[in-house]
């Protein structure tokens, strides 16, 4: 076995255990292609090698019936699990398709994951009351999805249930399947008269500023990506009608992962009450409101 060079979770060793006692030929654990035996290809996201397939006729496990592409991929074919495959015991893994052991506990998985005891498998995240420093680069030792907070325990990023502006526009963002970069804090900078900035028409400034921190690459050089709305840093501002509003961003500072920037906002000279609402693509959705 070479799950401590691998550096496996609990779950993943799980799923080369479960793996290795099912189906046909070898189905072990595997770095690359070169691990497996012929009929098999590498899963490298669950490090188990994993019976190719053509068509569905090709998948001889009931366990895993469906030919379809590995998650990461776009075209190698596997033999992977479905919603209600694996059997007693096992449950189907929404991000890799195999067969992990169902988790009740945290203790059931490993480092940088939690149990979801709703679907009975181990997701990413920290145990709760984790310690960590919220002076550090964020998210720290916490998960994606998560921050260090002002006790120095990793917490979720905010929930925006009760924010209307999403409730038109949706909220997608799964730590789980999202890519995007995090929101962890947006506080008001200042809430007053700007004409110059502004202009006549709507002359009263909202600041707002916002901290960030991408899940793999660095923040962009300047803030241009960020206001273009496409890419993987593009940044949307969600008005409370669900769409979506020009972004306006000044003091833009980064530092690999992290970035701190503050999005201008235009009102109406009686303005007195701001509702905020932003995401990165493939980002959490935050809500904020702000008082003058």
């Amino acid at each position: 076995m070479r799950i401590a060079k691998l550096g496996m979770t609990a779950s993943l060793a799980a799923a080369a255990l479960f793996a290795a006692s099912c189906g046909r030929g070898n189905v072990g654990e595997c770095e690359t292609d070169d691990d497996c035996e012929s009929g098999f290809v590498c899963h490298t996201g669950a490090a188990v090698c994993v019976a190719s397939c053509e068509t569905e006729a090709d998948c001889e496990d009931a366990r895993y019936p469906s030919c379809a592409a590995i998650p990461g991929t776009t075209d190698t074919l596997a033999c992977l699990c479905s919603e209600s495959s694996c059997g007693e015991g096992q449950v189907c893994s929404t991000t890799l398709s195999v067969c992990l052991t169902t988790c009740t506990t945290d203790s059931n998985c490993g480092s940088g994951e939690v149990c979801d005891t709703e679907s009975g498998t181990c997701v990413p995240g920290t145990p709760a009351g984790t310690e960590c420093s919220n002076t550090k680069a964020q998210p720290d030792v916490c998960a994606y999805g998560e921050y260090c907070n002002a006790s120095n325990t990793c917490a979720d990023v905010a929930l925006v249930s009760t924010c209307a502006n999403f409730s038109s526009h949706g909220a997608t963002f799964n730590p789980t399947t999202s890519t995007g970069p995090v929101i962890y804090e947006v506080t008001k900078k200042s809430y007053a008269a700007d004409a110059a900035f502004c202009g006549a028409g709507n002359p009263t400034r909202v600041q707002v500023t916002v901290k960030a921190y991408s899940k793999d690459a660095d923040f962009p050089a300047t803030d241009a990506t960020l206001e273009s709305g496409t890419g993987p840093f593009g940044l949307h501002y969600v008005l409370e009608n669900g769409s979506e509003g020009e972004v306006a961003i000044t003091g833009y500072t980064r530092s690999g992962k992290t970035a701190t920037f503050t999005m201008n906002f235009c009102r109406p000279t009686d303005s007195t009450t701001f509702g905020f609402a932003a995401h990165f693509v493939s980002g959490n959705e935050v809500c904020g409101q702000f008082n003058k």
